[in-house]
């Protein structure tokens, strides 16, 4: 079980110092605490190599199986990162909403997605398991955009993306 609110994690008559402050913990099936950190309140998602994402606003962070956060990655240029979701080869699914343009690539790389006359829109980024840019697109309408957070990746690789357009716009 991974929580990330705001709770007392000690169960007992003592404080444990996580009431005042947002945090991301694992229990295990019996209910006992087996690692918490303090994190800012946001998304969980868990791929099945057993490395929880963690993404909030426009960063992400990835934490191994024992809470050692692995890398912590943030977009330059987005508004927010609505939807995050892996595939069977643990490669990463990140969307979410920008204007103008955004640099997709985590690393030390820039691949910029740019929008003509500071539109708003959506995008939707693929990065292998350990964080390395593979493909990116985005879609934006005439005169404004929505993404509702809803994206799929089926098992043979193929990708569902909900969305809501305000005007006629190119998707």
């Amino acid at each position: 079980v991974y929580t990330s609110q705001y709770v007392d994690l000690d169960p007992g008559p003592a404080v444990s110092g996580y009431l005042s402050n947002s945090f991301l913990a694992k229990k295990n099936a019996a209910g006992n605490l087996v690692w918490a950190t303090t994190a800012a309140v946001g998304h969980l998602h868990l791929d099945k190599f057993g490395h929880l994402y963690h993404y909030v606003e426009h960063t992400v962070n990835c934490y191994d199986l024992s809470g050692n956060r692995l890398y912590s990655k943030s977009f330059d240029g987005v508004n927010s990162i609505l939807q995050l979701e892996t595939d069977s080869a643990g490669n990463i699914y990140a969307s979410g909403s920008f204007i103008d343009t955004l640099d997709v690539d985590w690393n030390s790389g820039i691949s910029k997605l740019i929008i003509p006359d500071g539109q708003e829109g959506i995008f939707i980024a693929k990065y292998n398991m350990n964080a390395n840019l593979l493909a990116s697109n985005y879609a934006y309408g005439k005169d404004n955009f929505d993404l509702d957070n809803s994206i799929l990746i089926g098992d043979n690789g193929n990708i569902f993306l909900k969305g809501k357009e305000i005007d006629e716009g190119s998707i």
